[in-house]
């Protein structure tokens, strides 16, 4: 007599163990191989995609999305050679989806949001944005967030839900910008010898358009000061290097044909404070 006919309770045990062992085994294989199925395919998907030109911030949404069910398949898939019938993995997903709902309506929110971004197209990957959370270079549009890149190098993560239902600002949407920049000079300037100054300033920079016009106007004048803008055309992605280069040409342009900028200041007198221009 062996031990197992001895102890039939052991060797039923021993067989229920090895049948789940087998079980396990196989549906860890099928997890392992699965994952690794789908990543071929979002592979070959996205290529696809990217062939047909289909726009960059469609893809990186529709490659998200895909992600998530294919993965969710691949484990309903792992869950079957466990030998646990659908109708319980069913049963179970249809008592928990209400307060599964309850506690991802926010999520469900960023969901619906990131739909309407990459249907409706207010911004695409590689356009500088700016809403009331963030500003930056959009990364890419995921299922619950999108992503920008600030100037220094920082990653935003933004909720879709927000972003798509605030006022947000595209700076990139068109090809030409134009830079406003203002400069306050002494009241006895002359606005004329100024105007031309600051044209030439302007037209003489390599990035302004030489089709569009250039404005100089008088935004303001008071006792002590005079308030002068000046409004040009460039390239968007020249619009900072012009910015920053016309702040400075500005400034040496009229200091050299003896214009001054306004410079605030005050004295103490009598313990009260006066304003001198």
């Amino acid at each position: 007599m062996d031990l197992f006919t001895k102890y039939p309770l052991l060797a039923s045990l021993l067989n229920d163990a090895m049948s789940l062992l087998k079980h396990v085994v196989v549906a860890v294989l099928i997890y392992i191989v699965g994952n690794i199925i789908v990543k071929k395919l979002l592979t070959f998907f996205t290529e696809r995609l990217r062939r047909r030109q289909v726009d960059e911030t469609a893809i990186g949404f529709i490659h998200s999305l895909l992600r998530v069910v294919l993965r969710i398949l691949v484990v309903v898939i792992a869950l079957t050679a466990l030998q646990i019938p659908m109708a319980s993995i069913t049963a179970v997903i249809a008592a928990a989806s209400l307060s599964v709902g309850l506690a991802l309506q926010g999520s469900l929110a960023n969901l619906a949001g990131g739909i309407i971004l990459v249907l409706f197209h207010p911004f695409r990957v590689g356009d500088y944005v700016v809403s009331s959370q963030a500003e930056g270079t959009v990364q890419k549009i995921d299922l619950l967030t999108t992503s920008l890149i600030t100037p220094d190098n920082r990653l935003v993560l933004v909720p879709n839900s927000q972003i798509s239902s605030n006022t947000l600002i595209n700076v990139t949407a068109f090809p030409q910008r134009r830079v406003d920049t203002n400069v306050n000079l002494h009241q006895n300037s002359d606005p004329e010898k100024a105007r031309q100054i600051l044209t030439d300033v302007a037209r003489a920079l390599p990035q302004t358009l030489q089709d569009r016009p250039v404005d100089v106007v008088v935004s303001q004048r008071e006792d002590a000061s005079l308030s002068m803008s000046l409004r040009f055309w460039v390239n968007t992605g020249d619009y900072w290097q012009a910015y920053w280069k016309v702040l400075e040409d500005m400034k040496i342009a009229l200091r050299a044909q003896g214009i001054d900028y306004f410079v605030p200041s005050m004295r103490l007198e009598s313990g009260e404070q006066k304003n001198e221009s």
